[in-house]
C-alpha cells in the first residue's frame, strides 16, 4: 500500500452513517480506492461526496508464496528495550492522556500495553484487545493492532495542545499477518527530526522474535479539536456514539505562511470562448505535424493544410523510440498534439491516466528534443476534452 491520505476524520453524529469505499483499476498491478461518504441524495445532490481517505495498493502476485519483497530485517529487540528506558508509561496513563487531549478510545482500541520512551524512539507493547481476540484471525492488517501502532506514533510527536489524528503514510508493506506483531518500534524517519513542522516516523510492527511483520514509511499526523471540546470517540460497539462533530484545530485553520509545509490544492477551471476574429490561422503552407487526432479531426486540418501529416504514438515507447518515429518527417512548424480523453474523471482514473496524457508530453518533448528542435522555432496547438 502506497500514497496514503486520510483528508479528514469521519464523524458519526447521533444517527449510522453511510460510507462508501471504491476501487479503481490502476497501472498493471495497482487498485486505487477512496473512502467517501455516500453520494447525496435531495438538494445537495449537486455536491461532490465528502473524501475521508484514498490510496493505493498494489498486488505483486496471485501466488502468495512468491511475494518477491525482500526477507525483512530481525531487529535487536533487546538493545531497543536498553535505548528506551527513559520513560515508561502504562496502558492506563496513556489512553488517560488520550482523553485528556480529546481522544476516548472504545474497548477494542486499546491495544497499547505499554510504552517505553528514548531519545526521539518509542518501543510500544501491544496486544489485541480481550473483546475482539475472538476475530483475531479475520485481519491481515488488524484495526486494534494497527491503531495502536499509530497510537503510540503520536504520542512521540504529541505536543499535549491538541489532538493529532493521522493525515499522511507513504507506504505500507506487509510480510506477516499484524496480529503476530506484539511491539512497535517508532522513530523520525530520514531527514526529519524533532525540530520540524511537519514530523514524518517509520513504524516497524515487531513479532516475538523481533522480526519485521509490517514497515510503515514516512507516517504523518495533523492537529484537530472536537467542538466545544468534547471529546471523538472511537469505538467498536454499536450502542456507542460520538457526541460531537470535529474541525480542524485553530492551528491548522490559521492562513498559510512560508514555513507552511502540507497543501491540498483544488483545481479551478475558468471556460473562456474564443470568438472567429481573435483566432489565429496557420498559413496554408505550414509544415503540420498531426498528433493522437482522430480520422475526422485530421480530414478537418487537411481542408486547409493538405499537406499535414498524421503519426500515432504509442504512449509505451520511450522517447528514443519516438524519436526515431518522428525523425523521417520533414522539419515541421506547427504541431498539433491531441491530449488522450479520460472517460473516468474521478481521481484515482485522473491519476493512472498520466502516463497516456502528460508524461507522453514530457517523453514528446524529449524525443523533439534529441532531433535538435531546441534551436528551432516550433509552434504548438495542444487540444484538451
Amino acid at each position: 500500500m502506497k500514497n496514503i491520505t486520510w483528508v479528514q476524520p469521519l464523524a458519526v453524529n447521533g444517527q449510522p452513517t453511510t460510507v462508501q469505499i471504491s476501487l479503481h483499476p490502476g497501472s498493471v498491478d495497482d487498485i486505487h480506492y477512496t473512502v467517501q461518504a455516500a453520494a447525496c441524495q435531495g438538494k445537495d445532490d449537486h455536491k461532490e461526496p465528502t473524501l475521508y481517505s484514498q490510496g493505493t495498493v498494489t498486488i505483486t502476485t496471485d501466488n502468495i508464496s512468491s511475494i518477491s519483497l525482500p526477507t525483512p530485517p530481525v531487529i535487536d529487540l533487546e538493545a531497543l528495550k536498553v535505548r528506551t528506558q527513559r520513560a515508561t508509561i502504562s496502558s492506563a496513563q496513556c489512553y488517560d492522556a488520550f482523553n485528556t487531549l480529546g481522544l476516548v478510545y472504545g474497548p477494542s482500541h486499546r491495544g497499547i500495553k505499554q510504552l517505553h520512551q528514548g531519545d526521539n524512539e518509542v518501543l510500544a507493547q501491544l496486544g489485541i484487545p480481550y473483546c475482539v481476540q475472538d476475530a483475531a484471525d479475520a485481519f491481515i492488517l488488524h484495526p486494534s493492532i494497527l491503531d495502536a501502532a499509530l497510537q503510540a506514533a503520536i504520542s512521540l510527536i504529541n505536543d499535549h495542545d491538541a489532538a493529532l489524528l493521522p493525515f499522511a503514510l507513504g507506504s505500507v508493506d506487509i510480510f506477516e499477518p499484524s496480529q503476530t506483531a506484539v511491539w512497535a518500534w517508532i522513530r523520525y524517519a530520514g531527514g526529519s527530526s524533532a525540530a520540524d513542522a511537519i514530523h514524518k516516523l517509520d513504524i516497524d510492527l515487531l513479532n516475538e522474535r523481533g522480526q519485521i511483520c509490517v514497515s510503515l514509511r514516512d507516517f504523518t499526523a495533523r492537529g484537530w479539536q472536537p467542538v466545544n471540546s468534547e471529546p471523538v470517540v472511537q469505538s467498536n460497539k454499536s450502542n456507542e456514539r460520538p457526541k460531537t462533530s470535529i474541525r480542524p484545530s485553530e492551528e491548522s485553520a490559521k492562513p498559510l505562511t512560508e514555513t507552511s509545509e502540507l497543501l491540498q490544492l483544488c483545481p479551478v477551471w475558468d471556460h473562456i470562448t474564443i470568438t472567429a476574429s481573435e483566432q489565429e490561422k496557420l498559413p496554408t503552407d505550414s509544415a503540420i505535424l498531426m498528433l493522437g487526432l482522430s480520422d475526422e479531426q485530421t480530414d478537418f486540418i487537411r481542408q486547409r493544410h493538405p499537406q499535414a501529416v498524421s503519426v500515432t504514438i504509442n504512449p509505451e515507447h520511450s522517447h528514443e523510440q519516438i524519436a526515431a518515429q518522428l525523425k523521417p518527417y520533414n522539419t515541421p512548424d506547427h504541431i498539433i498534439w491531441q491530449v488522450p480523453a479520460a472517460e473516468d474523471l474521478s481521481l484515482p482514473a485522473f491519476v493512472s491516466s498520466q502516463t497516456p496524457g502528460v508524461i507522453s508530453l514530457f517523453k514528446l518533448i524529449k524525443a523533439l528534443l534529441l532531433l535538435g528542435y531546441g534551436d528551432e522555432t516550433l509552434c504548438w496547438s495542444i487540444i484538451t476534452t
